[in-house]
């Protein structure tokens, strides 16, 4: 990754634009907010269910994850041509695992049908964002030097590696009423693995990723990942953009790393 000697934003021409594009975004700046923090919600998430599944056999040792080629398999609807937005998909790829003689959707080896459907929605989750946002993330999953794509599955198999938790006989409240529940033998998260994936893994890496998706814009390497995606776009505002995504990527760490979200996870999976 080069190094940026001065800030892409320069004075003279550059600032007139920086401050068109400044006001243009700035009502977006929650919308672009709440994209990050959906991102990194959705694959510390992810990474909880990667762990769990696999501390229940589900995943097998030494499997491999690979992004899926054939891209997304769950697309939740939104956008509007009339408005020039579009669904951004929070998660950086859908995550498969390679299964002789091919590849499986982690989904599909969920132990009850909620939990089915929540890795499901996980995948297909959306942010309605003008389509310009989509552009910045086709670079910044993509870019040469280790995309969101890459990182990803980096910090999932981080999860499914090394001694397998047994499951242990605890306390597991009721889906209906939190203020009951029995005590049964049930599977749980390797909580520390799960936490130190997404701190040591997905963080600096993520950070890194955006950093090498400014690179190749300033590159002027734009066209080389959306032209085979039939898109174009100005540079300028992919660079506001992927600068928005670094400014918000480390503010808040996501909840559902906490416990009381831990404990719901494993509560779900273990469901009768």
């Amino acid at each position: 990754m080069g190094r940026r000697r001065k800030p892409w934003w320069g004075a003279g021409p550059y600032e007139d634009f920086r401050q068109k594009v400044v006001q243009r975004f700035d009502s977006f700046a929650s919308d672009i907010n709440n994209h990050v923090i959906g991102r990194n919600n959705s694959v510390a998430q992810v990474l909880g269910y990667l762990n769990i599944m696999y501390n229940a056999g589900l995943i097998p040792q030494n499997a491999q994850l690979v992004p899926n080629p054939q891209g997304a398999r769950w697309q939740a609807t939104g956008g509007s041509r009339t408005d020039g937005t579009e669904g951004a998909h929070c998660l950086p790829c859908q995550i498969m695992i390679a299964l002789s003689p091919g590849i499986t959707d982690p989904s599909d080896l969920a132990p009850n049908q909620r939990v089915r459907e929540e890795i499901r929605s996980l995948f297909a989750h959306i942010t309605v964002l003008p389509g310009v946002f989509n552009s910045a993330d086709v670079v910044a999953e993509n870019c040469r030097l280790g995309g969101l794509r890459q990182v990803f599955v980096a910090a999932g198999q981080a999860v499914i590696r090394g001694q397998r938790r047994d499951k242990e006989h605890r306390y597991f409240r009721d889906a209906e009423d939190p203020m009951t529940g029995e005590f049964r033998d049930g599977w749980l998260l390797n909580r520390a693995l799960v936490r130190a994936a997404y701190r040591t893994i997905w963080i600096p890496r993520a950070e890194l990723a955006y950093k090498s998706a400014m690179d190749e814009v300033e590159a002027g390497r734009l066209d080389q990942y959306l032209l085979p995606l039939a898109r174009r776009e100005a540079p300028e505002p992919v660079m506001e953009i992927l600068s928005a995504y670094l400014k918000y990527h480390r503010v808040a760490e996501p909840s559902k790393l906490l416990d009381p979200q831990m404990d719901e996870l494993e509560r779900q999976f273990n469901a009768r």
